[in-house]
């Protein structure tokens, strides 16, 4: 093989990939989507229950997370500007590709805030409906409701977290089976179905959004409020919900 010919393969091989960085950099950007609270992250959240790592997620999503990810965008717009028209032929065809890269970037970034995105895809509820099956006993918590006390639905929400967030404080006044106490919820509420059956709701919220389990018997339907608040079905009886 001559000198030439191995010099020229060499430069078509380079030529083919001037695109790599751009690459890298949409992948930069996508993957900061996909591991965020509307992501993986969220279903990690989700899945160990835990607020803080919540707090922690969406702080390095947003403030670490974020920069880089205009950073890349910005990288990218000036390749496009200045390396692209000298590998692309064609003026409208270079105008076309660069509309749809930048285009479907920012549509993907956007999508998750919009009402087209389903807010529990890949995201926090499905991880705490993996938590919820993996902590809870939803027979031993319906079979404790039907002896339970009536006169708890008048109890009003019951704060577990009034001092320290951090922790869990059960009040004696109720005697909590374990198949509840092993949750760590931030309130619970009782209440009462049409037919006079007792019900209980333990709740997880931040400053953003609530989420928590409802659990009643097996023969309890689905709350009149449940598309406002967002309830999914998790056993006969029990549901987990959200509420931004």
């Amino acid at each position: 093989m001559s000198e030439e010919t191995h010099k020229g393969r060499i430069a078509e091989s380079s030529e083919g990939l001037w695109c790599a960085w751009d690459i890298v950099l949409a992948a930069v950007v996508a993957a900061w989507g996909l591991l965020g609270p509307s992501g993986i992250g969220g279903y990690l959240c989700g899945l160990w229950n835990d607020v803080s790592l919540l707090f922690g997620v969406g702080f390095l999503f947003f403030l670490i997370g974020g920069p880089v990810v205009f950073l890349c965008l910005g990288v990218l717009v000036f390749r496009m500007a200045s390396i692209w028209p000298e590998h692309i032929a064609g003026r409208k065809r270079l105008w076309i590709l660069r509309l749809l890269v930048l285009v479907g970037l920012v549509a993907y970034l956007a999508l998750p805030f919009t009402s087209l995105w389903p807010r529990d895809h890949l995201g926090f509820m499905p991880g705490f409906r993996q938590y919820v099956r993996r902590t809870a006993d939803i027979p031993a918590i319906q079979a404790w409701l039907s002896t339970a006390d009536p006169n708890l639905r008048d109890a009003g929400p019951i704060v577990l977290r009034m001092n320290d967030p951090t922790q869990v404080v059960w009040p004696d006044t109720v005697p909590w089976p374990p198949a509840i106490k092993r949750f760590d919820p931030t309130s619970i509420y009782f209440s009462q179905t049409a037919d006079g059956r007792l019900t209980i709701r333990m709740t997880w919220y931040t400053p953003w959004n609530r989420w928590g389990v409802e659990v009643g018997d097996k023969s309890m339907e689905l709350p009149a409020n449940s598309e406002a608040i967002g309830y999914q079905a998790l056993a006969p009886g029990a549901w987990i919900w959200y509420e931004l």
